[in-house]
This record gives C-alpha cells, structure tokens and sequence, in this order.
C-alpha cells in the first residue's frame, strides 16, 4: 500500500508494477526492477505487521476481560498467553521492547491487583 499525496492508500499488485504503470501524483515511480520488488516486500511485510498487532490486541483485551470478569484464575492464564504473544512482537521487531515491557508491566499491575 502507498500513500499519494492526497493520502489516499492504494493496492499494488504484481501485474500493476510490471505493466510500466507510472503514476506522476506518488503511488508508483519506480522503473527499476529491485526497486518494484521492495514495493511488494513491504507490502507483504507490512500486512504481516498488521495481523500481529491485531492478534496481540485480542490477546490484551482477553486479560482486561477476565480482569472484569473477577476470575482471577482465567485473568492470569490470559496474562501468561498475551506476555508470550508480547514477547514474541516484540522479538520480531514489531513493537519496540520498551513498549512491549510497558505494557506486560501494566497487565501485570492489573491482575495482581485483583482481591
């Protein structure tokens, strides 16, 4: 996806970026074959950024949910199943560490202070 300068996000195929399609307002410039093949990398990469933070969201609400619930038992299985996922974004280079480290330690705070 890129973004013109009227900030209008497009879809970019294969077909798009190989049929010479130059569109003078940003969404596609590039003539060179490496760079074609950066536009479909990040495409993809981003698309996988994407799936990880919505999955590692789910997880978070799951823990804010049991916390709601009262159950005390369900809040710290979802807390060990959403640090993991946390932990994992986080290796991936998909949330900076501080921020992965920030939110474990609120989630944390959260469950222990249930009665």
């Amino acid at each position: 996806m890129y973004e013109c300068a009227l900030f209008d996000v497009f879809r970019v195929s294969y077909q798009q970026i190989n049929s010479g399609i130059n569109l003078i307002g940003g969404v596609i410039v590039a003539n060179i074959k490496s760079a074609k093949k950066r536009i479909l990398v990040i495409n993809t990469k981003t698309e996988r950024n994407k799936a990880v933070r919505s999955k590692v969201k789910t997880y978070v609400k799951k823990v804010y949910q049991a916390i709601e619930s009262g159950d005390k038992a369900a809040a710290g299985e979802a807390l060990r199943t959403a640090t993991s996922e946390l932990n994992r974004a986080g290796s991936k280079g998909i949330y900076h560490k501080n921020t992965v480290s920030r939110k474990i330690s609120r989630l944390s705070a959260a469950v222990n202070k249930m009665a």
